[in-house]
């Protein structure tokens, strides 16, 4: 029973805890990737939305509104 609760936690003690997981060099490059991804998102959402209105609007263009 003399082992310490950190390690019975399963917790290393040699490891440096009050230094950040990720360096900021890392983060910056997390945050650009997650900014490209999100406007390659945003390019595919509203080139999908334009593709189906113009479809909507071809077919419907074909057929008389009834007001």
């Amino acid at each position: 029973m003399g082992t310490s609760i950190l390690k019975r936690l399963g917790i290393d003690e040699s490891v440096d805890y009050t230094k950040p997981l990720v360096d900021p060099q890392t983060m910056n490059l997390l945050r650009s990737y997650q900014q490209q991804h999100q406007h390659q998102q945003q390019q595919q959402h509203y080139a999908t939305s334009t593709a189906a209105r113009r479809e909507r609007s071809g077919s419907e263009a074909a057929v008389e509104p009834t007001r």
